[in-house]
């Protein structure tokens, strides 16, 4: 056999499987970017309605803002809107864990559903897929309470992973990509001195 063939032969195989495995990674990170935009507009997307909701808590109420609170599920009134038709409205923000998100093939994904104005005079339902929604209420002075008349600073946790994992490993478990986000309001409408 010929000592010049045989190892072009090996060294032609190691090039291509060197290759092949530099075109997998290539491929893989291709998708993790990819999934981790997507992600990242999605919880953009839920941080300004949040933002723009929470911060409006109480805004032109007269009587106690906070209508019901817990680490999943909260209601509050406030004039959400500047330029609708609508005064003050009840808002709520509920984390939904009888509620999974079927069209994905992600497990973790359960509905969080903002119900309240949507624009000019309308009220509605909206449902987003996240993977996790945590509320803690605070106190003045720091301390967690579930008091709706003494929570004045509110921390929103929230995470999405993607609808496909980006990884599935030789166990057979998903890897889905995720996206966090953590925030402490301190709406000023529940922080008036009185």
């Amino acid at each position: 056999m010929n000592i010049g063939i045989l190892t072009s032969t090996i060294v032609g195989g190691i090039l291509l499987l060197t290759i092949m495995s530099f075109t997998r990674v290539v491929n893989s990170h291709s998708l993790e970017s990819t999934l981790g935009n997507i992600n990242q507009q999605r919880l953009d997307e839920i941080v300004e309605i949040l933002t723009n909701d929470f911060n409006k808590i109480g805004l032109g109420s007269t009587t106690q803002p906070i209508v019901s609170l817990s680490n999943t599920d909260f209601s509050f009134v406030g004039d959400i809107f500047d330029n609708d038709n609508l005064d003050t409205t009840t808002v709520r923000w509920h984390w939904d864990l009888s509620d999974p998100v079927l069209n994905t093939t992600n497990p973790n994904d359960y509905y969080l559903k903002r119900s309240g104005p949507v624009g000019v005079g309308t009220i509605a339902e909206t449902r987003i897929p996240v993977s996790y929604f945590n509320l803690n209420f605070y106190a003045a002075d720091g301390s967690l309470t579930t008091n709706k008349a003494v929570a004045k600073r509110i921390e929103v946790e929230i995470m999405i992973e993607s609808s496909d994992p980006y990884w599935v490993s030789e166990s057979g478990e998903n890897h889905y990509y995720r996206s966090v986000w953590n925030r402490v309001f301190i709406p000023n409408n529940i922080n008036l001195p009185f």
